[in-house]
């Protein structure tokens, strides 16, 4: 049965964040990961949005302040929500009950999220660059922006990760809301399984 990459974005509105991305974060749109990739079947789709929507449920639209950049391992500079804020606290438990609920249902063939990257260790953050960057760059970055956040999607990678990831979203809803943010109609999951096969 044919497997495809899955992977939960809470997705941001934020166009002072948009203009500080390079070019390797182009494939992606502006979000904060709240469940990494992972391996499922096609046919898990309808469970995945229910995972999904379930686990969205605990959070309304709002705006947070980011602060950073941040420099991880020489390869990723990325920005977080601000300490006062209590936005991480309410993200990681968002990805801790979408965890448990995947792990719960049986759907995850393959994680291609260590486990120093999940549960009590996940860390909600925003990339700006898949590399390093110049001090001089880094610099040049605010220390702080407000970030919005309305909707959140179930994202399909193509097969290939490398060298630039294509995207596309299974599934969009408006926080606190039953409304399709990303799609035209709202789709019959069934026909949307059997889309994803297609390239």
């Amino acid at each position: 049965m044919q497997k495809l990459r899955f992977a939960y974005y809470l997705i941001a509105d934020a166009p002072d964040f948009r203009a500080l991305r390079d070019g390797t974060c182009d494939p992606f749109p502006e979000h904060v990961t709240i469940r990494g990739r992972f391996l499922a079947n096609r046919s898990a789709l309808a469970d995945l949005v229910v995972a999904g929507r379930e686990a969205f449920r605990m959070l309304a639209p709002f705006t947070v302040e980011f602060i950073g950049p941040r420099v991880v391992d020489d390869r990723l500079a990325w920005y977080e929500p601000s300490d006062d804020s209590r936005a991480a606290p309410a993200l990681r438990a968002v990805h801790r009950h979408l965890d448990r609920d995947l792990a719960k249902r049986g759907v995850i063939a393959f994680d291609e999220v260590p486990e120093s990257h999940r549960g009590e260790s996940y860390t909600p953050h925003m990339t700006v660059a898949f590399r390093a960057l110049s001090a001089v760059r880094l610099r040049a970055m605010p220390r702080s922006m407000p970030v919005a956040f309305n909707e959140w999607g179930l994202f399909v990678y193509d097969d290939e990760w490398q060298p630039r990831p294509r995207l596309r979203c299974a599934f969009g809803e408006h926080l606190y809301s039953t409304q399709q943010a990303r799609s035209q109609q709202a789709p019959s999951l069934t026909a949307d399984a059997n889309a994803l096969g297609s390239r």
